[in-house]
């Protein structure tokens, strides 16, 4: 089973789009024509051109690799390879939306930009902070966010659990501040300010989660066709012409931090999972190689390995029809 899954903010750089370049494929250039028409932004120039500190704002950040996210899927559809499950980290879940057929592509850039414009409004001075450990105690994280916060008086909690030896914590730069400090004095730990604009899943973005959810109610979610693991829960939600949940689950999301260690859990109970990271960098199977190191995780960019796979799949289908035409002549005689 082909399992797609989608990186978000942290993995754009202003050279991306040079392993993409490799490849020829109409359906991806078509993506970033739609997302240039519908964000204004010609989103192939501002890759190149501008520099990383640019990409780095959350208004060209978020439409960008909604952009570049999509593209790789096109790809690999060129390839004959089409997902059976999708899943993405934080802003890739708008990516994993179109590509399970519950958000058509204009909509979904639609929702990226009013996400964006709405988080770059926010008069909010926080961080996020990423902690390392080889023996990661997440209740002993927690515990650490909660005795801040009593303290200080001061939000701060862990805005995305990625993996059993990499999380991250979000809230003010005051309680962030303090939270590196405990931690760096700790053995086996090791902890980094993130260069970030906002404290992305933390409470402090919940001031936007009004007049986003009002945007959101107006939107047309169609019924999907393929499963897709959400970001809040990390389960997989197969009743896809489940409205509500699907629109809670986008305003919900902005504030709530992103389960991707129960997302990973969720993939591999898959009997034998084929999962791609569809999209720049190599995150996501860093969090997998993590945890689950049984797991090959294989990069879209990896055009060998991608054609390989395409030839393979391909290979497949052929057989699958011829045996299914023997069976259907050896019926009619």
């Amino acid at each position: 089973m082909n399992v797609f899954v989608f990186p978000g903010q942290g993995s754009q750089s202003n050279q991306m789009l040079k392993s993409l370049n490799a490849y020829s494929c109409r359906a991806a250039d078509k993506v970033f024509e739609i997302v240039s028409k519908i964000s204004g932004k010609d989103i192939v120039n501002l890759i190149e051109k501008s520099s990383n500190d640019e990409l780095k704002k959350t208004e060209n950040t978020q439409v960008v690799m909604f952009a570049m996210d999509l593209a790789y899927g096109k790809i690999l559809e060129s390839f004959g390879i089409f997902p059976h499950m999708v899943a993405g980290h934080s802003l890739g879940q708008y990516a994993a939306l179109v590509m399970s057929g519950i958000l058509d592509i204009e909509n979904a850039c639609r929702i990226v930009m009013k996400r964006a414009d709405l988080m770059s409004k926010l008069d909010v001075q926080g961080g996020l902070c990423a902690v390392k450990s080889l023996n990661m105690d997440i209740k002993h994280i927690e515990k650490n966010c909660q005795m801040i916060q009593e303290e200080t008086g001061e939000v701060i909690s862990i805005a995305l659990y990625n993996s059993c030896k990499q999380i991250v914590v979000g809230g003010t730069k005051k309680s962030v501040s303090m939270f590196k400090e405990r931690i760096d004095r700790e053995t086996g730990y090791s902890a980094s300010i993130l260069s970030v604009s906002l404290p992305f899943h933390t409470m402090l973005i919940e001031d936007m989660a009004g007049e986003f959810q009002k945007y959101i109610q107006e939107v047309k979610i169609m019924q999907g066709n393929i499963p897709i693991i959400l970001n809040t829960s990390g389960k997989c939600f197969e009743n896809l012409s489940d409205e509500k949940i699907i629109k809670e689950e986008l305003i919900n999301q902005c504030y709530k931090p992103v389960q991707w260690i129960a997302t990973m859990e969720n993939i591999i109970k898959i009997k034998e999972p084929k999962v791609f990271e569809v999209g720049p960098g190599h995150t996501l199977a860093g969090f997998f190689k993590n945890d689950h190191p049984l797991i090959k995780v294989l990069r879209a960019d990896n055009r060998k390995s991608i054609e390989k796979i395409g030839n393979e799949n391909r290979k497949h289908i052929v057989e699958k029809r011829i045996f299914e035409r023997e069976l259907w002549e050896s019926y009619l005689n």
